[in-house]
C-alpha cells in the first residue's frame, strides 16, 4: 500500500495526506511511519513544504518550513562556483566571464519542471542574486559584486550582467561565490 502527500505545485504547500491515489493531483509518496505521524497529529503537515530536489531534477523533497537558526551552517549555504569550459548542462545557472569583451554574462537552459518550480517560489522572479567575485579560492578578499536578475534566466538566452568594477572581468585568477539554496551555478571563463 502506498501513502501520499498532496501538495500545491505552485506554492509547495501540503493540503492533505492519504492512503488513496487521487487523479490529477500533485503528490509525493511517503513512508507509512511518516503518514501515521501526520494522521495521529504527532507532526503537522502545515509545517512542511514540498520542494524540488536540488540534485535530482524532477524529484521532490519534503522539508520543514522553519529551521532553528542555530543549525544554520554558512559553509553549506555559501558556495564557490565550479569553473567550466562548456555550457552543456540543463538546470545549471552559468555565469560567463568574457575576458575578451570585458563583460559578465549569464545563461541557463532550464527544463519546464524546474521553471515551474522557480515560478512558484515566492518572489523568485523578482530576485536579484548577488554573486561575489573574490581572489581565486579565497572568499575573504572581495573584488567585485555582480547583480543578476533571476527573471532573465527564465528566458533561456545569454544576457549581460551588471558589476561594479569592469576590471574584474579581465582577471582569470578569480572565484565566484554566492548564497545558494537549491540552484546549481557554474563559472565559465572565455
Amino acid at each position: 500500500m502506498n501513502f501520499y502527500i498532496y501538495f500545491n505545485a505552485e506554492t509547495g504547500e501540503i493540503h492533505k495526506v492519504s492512503n488513496e491515489a487521487i487523479e490529477n493531483e500533485n503528490y509525493k509518496i511517503i513512508d507509512k511511519d511518516l503518514y501515521v505521524q501526520f494522521i495521529r497529529g504527532e507532526k503537522d503537515y502545515t509545517n512542511f513544504l514540498i520542494v524540488p530536489n536540488a540534485k535530482l531534477k524532477g524529484e521532490y523533497d519534503l522539508i520543514e518550513k522553519t529551521k532553528n537558526t542555530v543549525e544554520f551552517d554558512v559553509d553549506k549555504s555559501i558556495h564557490r562556483f565550479e569553473k567550466t569550459d562548456i555550457i552543456d548542462e540543463t538546470d545549471v545557472f552559468y555565469i560567463i566571464q568574457d575576458t575578451q569583451e570585458n563583460k559578465w554574462q549569464a545563461f541557463a537552459n532550464l527544463n519546464s519542471n524546474y521553471i515551474a518550480f522557480l515560478n512558484q517560489t515566492r518572489d523568485y522572479y523578482e530576485t536579484v542574486k548577488q554573486i561575489y567575485v573574490t581572489e581565486e579560492n579565497d572568499p575573504n578578499i572581495l573584488l567585485d559584486v555582480i547583480h543578476v536578475p533571476m527573471k532573465n534566466f527564465l528566458e533561456a538566452e545569454v544576457f549581460d550582467v551588471e558589476s561594479k568594477y569592469s576590471s574584474t572581468t579581465k582577471r582569470t585568477d578569480v572565484s565566484l561565490y554566492a548564497g545558494v539554496v537549491h540552484e546549481t551555478y557554474k563559472h565559465m571563463v572565455k
